[in-house]
């Protein structure tokens, strides 16, 4: 959103990336305050932050990187993928996240500064 393109959380970053989803439920809508800085087709709201304060939210998980997701999928394979071959796929091509990998150490970076 163009309030993220303004957001020192996500300055310089391309208008689009990949990230690493994982959840059945979703933030529908924003908590007071709250300013939508990215979305996705699939989901509004993938990260938000509250006004004038350095809180944020993602919808997706900025914590884990694409091994940590096999690893994940792994476990609740019967939950997220339909069938073994994707789950195999996904080990042999992890999808990689460099962006939303850098969204935890870029936040840390703005809040100690």
């Amino acid at each position: 959103t163009d309030a993220g393109a303004a957001d020192p959380l996500l300055a310089g970053l391309p208008e689009s990336f990949a990230v690493h989803m994982g959840h059945h439920d979703r933030v529908s809508r924003l908590p007071q305050g709250g300013v939508e800085l990215a979305y996705s087709q699939r989901c509004r709201n993938q990260i938000y932050r509250l006004a004038g304060k350095p809180i944020y939210g993602t919808q997706f998980h900025a914590e884990m990187s694409a091994h940590h997701l096999v690893e994940r999928l792994s476990f609740y394979r019967d939950s997220y993928l339909p069938s073994d071959e994707e789950l195999e796929s996904l080990k042999q091509n992890p999808l990689p996240t460099p962006e939303s990998d850098s969204i935890l150490h870029r936040f840390l970076e703005q809040v100690t500064a």
